[in-house]
């Protein structure tokens, strides 16, 4: 139910109840309350509906773009959550590398 429908309720019913006054019906004026109520409270329930669903968006759209503190962990940096390079190298290389760093006096200077 769109505000149209909740707003015309209420105007409807406030006629009617000022009918009813006017003409001496109770029954006019009780029912012409009872629906200008009715659209009071539809309303409020749309109005309350809307503002939750714009809370979610905000929510979403705030852990969307990470600006959450619960979602940010201060004590990690982004170095230290990059993926380790794999070394694609043969073990015989290796051996061989390390070889050559030990004739060589490289480590040392390392």
């Amino acid at each position: 139910m769109g505000t149209f429908k909740n707003q015309k309720d209420k105007v409807v019913g406030s006629a009617k109840e000022k009918i009813g006054e006017i003409l001496h019906k109770e029954d006019l004026q009780e029912k012409g309350q009872i629906q200008a109520e009715e659209g009071k409270i539809r309303e409020d329930e749309y109005r309350a509906r809307i503002a939750e669903l714009e809370d979610q968006h905000v929510e979403k759209e705030a852990k969307r773009q990470d600006l959450t503190t619960e979602r940010k962990d201060p004590e990690t940096s982004p170095e230290e959550k990059q993926v380790p390079q794999f070394d694609h190298r043969s073990t015989e290389q290796k051996i061989e590398e390390e070889r050559m760093k030990h004739y060589t006096g490289i480590e040392d200077k390392l």
